[in-house]
């Protein structure tokens, strides 16, 4: 039997609460099952994270037991950002890497069936929790993710484009220099930023082209 333990957040009005991704393989009838109050797209992320590690080269445990259970119970958990964290603990409880090395990191990313990272929403929400709370870990995100993320100062964020990034990452022993510091986006410039006269659509009638007022009529 084997277990890794992988951190994530969750997404709690304005806060992000940890999550303990917790991943057992063990002997018995094969099956892949997650528990933890997920919701639909949750739950869906067991086949997302099956497709994402057989076309990046992995071996899924096919002939294993798959327990997933995301921590704490009471807590609702929704959208793809577990699907990165489920996929690199199924790794390390597979021995594909030392589970030990996931302890210094927080995961965030749905995966594409290619093994894409996709960004999530509430990456600054994220890194704000993790501030507030003193959290001295990395943050690893999807590149869009990441930068937003990277506003917050005071964090170490690195950005992702695909699961093998990290779990190359995380096989080197040496995720924080392997993975790309991620940046916050270029402030806008005010001489060439969009502007509310650029919008489209309900366009106010010059004066020459609006209809005087139709003179009331005496009734008869």
């Amino acid at each position: 039997m084997s277990l890794a333990v992988v951190i994530s957040r969750a997404l709690d009005g304005l806060d992000a609460p940890e999550v303990r991704v917790e991943v057992q393989l063990a002997n018995g009838l094969p099956s892949f099952t997650l528990v933890g109050l997920a919701d639909t797209e949750v739950r869906e992320s067991r086949e997302r994270v099956r497709a994402a590690l057989q076309q990046s080269g992995f071996t899924f445990p096919h002939n294993r037991r798959i327990t997933v259970n995301l921590a704490p119970a009471e807590l609702p958990k929704e959208s793809g950002r577990f699907d990165l964290p489920i996929a690199l603990g199924i790794l390390a409880a597979a021995e594909v890497f030392d589970a030990a090395r996931l302890q210094g990191f927080e995961f965030a990313g749905e995966l594409s069936l290619a093994g894409e990272l996709r960004p999530v929403r509430g990456a600054m929400a994220l890194a704000l929790a993790m501030r507030r709370s003193g959290a001295t870990r990395t943050l690893v995100l999807p590149h869009e993710s990441a930068a937003a993320a990277a506003l917050v100062p005071g964090l170490a964020v690195r950005a992702a484009g695909h699961l093998t990034e990290v779990v190359q990452a995380l096989q080197s022993g040496e995720g924080e220099t392997v993975l790309t510091a991620a940046l916050p986006p270029p402030a806008a410039n005010a001489a060439t930023s969009d502007d509310l006269r650029d919008v489209k659509g309900q366009r106010r009638p010059s004066a020459r082209s609006r209809s005087p007022p139709r003179a009331a009529t005496a009734c008869c």
